[in-house]
């Protein structure tokens, strides 16, 4: 069973998680704040406290913290980049990287911008997305991190933006011209859907156990997005998402 809000009414639960818990609408922007300056509007990742982002037309990675305020960052390889999406693994950083002939090379840093490690795949998406406790998603493709696939799926559209990884489902965009944010299963069935805020296609997707974060190019902005997920901290997701699905 998931636990959703109905759209325009909120209701409240208590149970065995011991609190009452409190739902938002799906689609509503929490907050907002200008893309940093210097850094890409087309990848974006949580690593437990702080947002990194990364992509065109800058090769600057940025963390910052959830007002926008810069933390750290580091330059890697040369600008302009085709750098796309971005993950964290727990331990890593991982980035998608346009290659000239077609395909993406998949690369693995860490968060002082150390090369540990790549793969290449002929065919593939700029939206990566780590999986716990030990997989990829490079667009609708399941990979190791070696690149040997797994899984794949068919999308229901072109799978042009940034992926998050949601319990046991994907955030997305489209890429279209349908400026809509897509929950997805792992078999590409369209679970969820709202306008992107800003009108326009997201670039950069995050989610943090509780919020999905977007970056829109257009705009310009970073939003913070509920998705109907109940009120809780990051760190008790798992165990929740375990006992309700």
């Amino acid at each position: 069973m998931r636990i959703m809000k109905t759209l325009g009414a909120a209701f409240l639960l208590v149970g065995t998680v011991g609190a009452v818990l409190a739902f938002g609408a799906l689609g509503d922007v929490v907050s907002s704040f200008p893309v940093p300056a210097k850094t890409g509007h087309h990848g974006l990742a949580w690593d437990g406290s702080y947002l990194w982002f990364c992509g065109a037309p800058y090769a600057k990675f940025l963390r910052t913290t959830t007002t926008g305020s810069v933390v750290s960052s580091f330059v890697y390889g040369q600008t302009p980049t085709d750098y796309g999406g971005l993950t964290f693994d727990g331990e890593y950083l991982w980035f998608s990287d346009s290659q000239p002939g077609g395909g993406y090379e998949y690369q693995r840093l860490t968060t002082t911008g150390t090369y540990v490690s790549r793969f290449f795949k002929g065919y593939g998406d700029p939206g990566v997305a780590w999986e716990p406790p030990r997989y990829l998603w490079v667009g609708p493709m399941k990979v190791t991190t070696t690149g040997s696939t797994v899984a794949t799926f068919k999308p229901p559209f072109y799978l042009g933006g940034d992926l998050a990884w949601y319990g046991h489902y994907l955030w997305t965009n489209s890429g279209g011209p349908e400026h809509f944010t897509y929950e997805l299963t792992t078999k590409g069935s369209i679970l969820a859907s709202f306008p992107t805020p800003g009108a326009s296609n997201a670039g950069g997707t995050a989610f943090d156990g509780k919020y999905l974060w977007l970056v829109n190019p257009t705009a310009g902005y970073v939003y913070q997005v509920d998705i109907d997920v109940v009120g809780m901290n990051p760190g008790s997701f798992g165990k929740i998402k375990g006992l309700y699905r």
